[in-house]
């Protein structure tokens, strides 16, 4: 591990956020900037790597060793950016509803930002579909191209974010602001990378968000959208090689052959 005096001052740089910047505004230069710069990823997770959620090491993984992250490494990272600059933040936990069930557990760390009168959502780890600046806490949709997500507000303090897939909403995830620790963070953050039956333990899935493009990597699938144009083309990863190709060169990725070939290996041996 490099030596870095202050991990959070040497994320912000990398950001190299205008002075000029400030409030909510900040903010979102700071989630479009992230978003284009670190992958989100599950590779660590396949390789059985050592996470460790403290600040330094999030650092060396994401902003050094290029190695991307999930949620849970990406929305601390941000959290943690936002309260050394002297926002008022805390994490909330989720419950991803992609499938459809309600009741899955709280598996999703995103940040809970209070800024003059307002709380809004700030999420940098949601994968493809990760919203691109701050979402106030009321009903409000919010377009990026060809991409439309929007913000619900049900009852209870209930929430949900929503993104369009053609002609219908589907729910990306619901949360609540019921109190959330770090050791709550901690404890979903081991079952979700750890568990047999997790999601990222099974699956590769990387993936990054340009202002106009995005690309991700599902299973052994490349999808890449370019939202200004309203296009969208998939291809399947035949080799090793091109997996290999596709992460380092196309989402940035520090990842070297014998890692690609036991990733490419991985998701050949699930998918029969």
């Amino acid at each position: 591990m490099l030596a870095i005096n202050n991990p959070i001052e040497h994320y912000l740089t990398k950001l190299d956020i205008p002075v000029s910047l400030r409030g909510v505004e900040r903010v979102n230069y700071m989630i479009q900037r992230h978003l284009s710069l670190f992958a989100f990823s599950s590779v660590n997770v396949i390789l059985d790597r050592d996470l460790s959620l403290d600040i330094e090491s999030i650092v060396e993984r994401i902003v050094v060793g290029k190695q991307g992250g999930y949620c849970f490494e990406h929305n601390k990272l941000m959290q943690s950016a936002l309260e050394y600059l002297g926002y008022s933040v805390r994490p909330i936990l989720a419950r991803v509803l992609l499938n459809g069930d309600e009741l899955n557990r709280r598996s999703h760390r995103v940040t809970l930002l209070s800024l003059d009168g307002e709380n809004y959502l700030v999420d940098v780890g949601f994968g493809l579909a990760t919203p691109r600046e701050a979402l106030v806490l009321q009903s409000q949709q919010y377009t990026w191209h060809n991409q439309q997500v929007r913000l619900s507000a049900i009852e209870n303090q209930d929430y949900r974010v929503e993104q369009r897939e053609q002609d219908n909403w589907q729910t990306l995830y619901r949360f609540d602001l019921s109190e959330t620790t770090e050791t709550d963070c901690d404890a979903s953050h081991f079952y979700t990378h750890k568990h047999p039956q997790s999601n990222f333990v099974n699956n590769l899935v990387v993936s990054k968000v340009h202002s106009n493009t995005r690309e991700l990597v599902k299973r052994l699938e490349l999808f890449e959208y370019d939202d200004q144009a309203g296009t969208e083309r998939s291809s399947t990863i035949k080799t090793a090689k091109q997996l290999h190709q596709i992460l380092s060169q196309q989402l940035g990725l520090n990842i070297n052959v014998e890692e690609a070939r036991y990733l490419f290996d991985h998701q050949m041996q699930r998918a029969h």
